[in-house]
């Protein structure tokens, strides 16, 4: 049976009756169980790891695990509404079996288990290889030759981020199991226009292995754990790690932004955040509306007071951070232009998020990681940050509300609402009267 909010979705939307094999893992390997040919091997489990549902489009796309006894496989499922066609692959496909030697194995992303692709045209269901997404040809690319982004004879491919139709990053380990390159496949294109304006001006940067025109690049795997893993373990050196960090934002925000750098991959608008909580949660749409609109407000009295904007990371976690003998970040692809105050609200949203701190004023959640970025950002950059950063933070928070349901994580709802509370704190913090006003 479905959690009550999962099945007050499939309510609301009856013309997609697939979403609730997407939101009911066994219901979806009885799905896939009916569609196999005889002779395939059924999975132990199936487990949604990543859904994006788009009640306006009339559409629901997932990346899935598939777990057998001896492997895992990775595969896209997409919900359309029957009738209308659905997505499929604009190729016959074959499973490409085990690999030869001085092969890298690739066979995660390219052999689920079964041939061709699975269809259940009358209830509006298809399940590919996570490599013949039809949305993401960059994967397609890559697993057709491995071998030309990272030459590792033996090695093999897991999988570390899948978003069907948007993007694929995983690492390749060599025969001994090492992680020795990360690659990323991108929908819309790759572009390392910011990797080598950053490494020209000594910002430590993942060395580039190879780029393709297709969307895939590969680079070096950076050793070492990440910030993340330190603030989990509460490790005693991850003070002077959040201070390098700090640091290092400011140093990448001294960077002039590169004239190639694409104008893609903004995150959204603080009211299409708060459509889509509306949209998953409709009992929490006044109180997401109210914070979207305080965040505009803010927004438009920063523009009143000189908009500062930098060369922004656009992904900034502590999990997006190499924490070895100096900090390093990790997938540049999301680099843009924002206001400097992003990367730290990002940063600690995403601390918030993680548990791993309370919805404290922001200055708090930072700690050392924000007194690092004052020392070594200029004055008009620390200035902006100081009066900004409250505010940014509840718009990170709010685009974050919707993650645990995407994730599909159990009692996504209070987590989504916890989110919204934190954000609610954050923009009163930030949009007060000294800030409106403009005193």
């Amino acid at each position: 049976m479905l959690p009550t909010a999962d099945a007050d979705l499939t309510d609301r939307d009856p013309g997609l009756p697939a979403l609730r094999a997407l939101l009911a893992p066994e219901e979806l390997r009885d799905r896939i169980a009916a569609l196999l040919p005889a002779a395939a091997e059924l999975p132990r489990s199936v487990r949604i790891d990543r859904l994006d549902y788009r009640p306006a489009g009339g559409s629901a796309r997932a990346g899935a695990v598939l777990e057998y006894a001896d492997r895992t496989r990775r595969v896209t499922v997409t919900a359309h509404r029957p009738g209308d066609g659905g997505p499929g692959p604009d190729r016959s496909w074959s499973p490409a079996g085990r690999p030869g030697a001085g092969v890298v194995d690739v066979t995660e992303l390219t052999d689920p288990g079964w041939p061709g692709v699975l269809a259940d045209r009358e209830h509006g269901l298809v399940v590919t290889a996570a490599a013949d997404d039809p949305g993401l040809p960059a994967l397609r690319h890559f697993t057709a030759g491995p071998e030309r982004f990272a030459p590792l004879p033996g090695g093999r491919v897991r999988t570390l981020r899948h978003e069907p139709g948007r993007r694929w990053s995983g690492r390749v380990e060599d025969a001994a199991g090492q992680p020795r390159y990360t690659v990323r496949c991108r929908a819309d294109g790759v572009n390392v226009a910011a990797h080598l304006a950053l490494a020209a001006a000594g910002v430590p940067v993942p060395d580039l292995q190879r780029v393709s025109r297709f969307g895939v690049l590969a680079t070096r795997w950076v050793p070492g754990g990440t910030l993340g893993a330190l603030l989990a373990a509460a490790d005693p050196a991850v003070g002077d790690a959040l201070a390098a960090t700090g640091e290092l934002l400011a140093r990448i925000h001294a960077v002039p932004p590169p004239r190639e750098l694409p104008e893609s991959d903004a995150p959204p608008t603080a009211g299409a955040a708060a459509r889509a909580i509306a949209a998953l949660l409709p009992g929490l749409t006044e109180r997401a509306t109210a914070v979207a609109a305080a965040c505009d407000a803010a927004a438009r009295h920063g523009g009143r007071t000189g908009d500062l904007m930098v060369l922004s990371l656009g992904a900034c976690t502590a999990d997006h951070i190499a924490a070895g003998e100096r900090p390093v970040p990790l997938g540049l692809d999301r680099v843009r232009v924002a206001h400097p105050a992003e990367d730290l609200a990002e940063f600690a949203a995403g601390e918030i998020a993680a548990g791993r701190s309370a919805a404290d004023a922001p200055e708090r959640v930072l700690g050392p990681l924000l007194d690092g970025y004052l020392s070594a950002a200029p004055a008009d950059g620390a200035a902006a940050v100081r009066g900004a950063l409250a505010a940014r933070t509840a718009g990170a928070l709010l685009r974050r509300a919707v993650l645990p349901f995407r994730r599909r994580e159990a009692h996504w709802p209070e987590l989504t609402a916890g989110l919204l509370a934190a954000a609610e704190t954050m923009a009163e913090a930030g949009t007060g009267p000294h800030v409106l006003s403009g005193d």
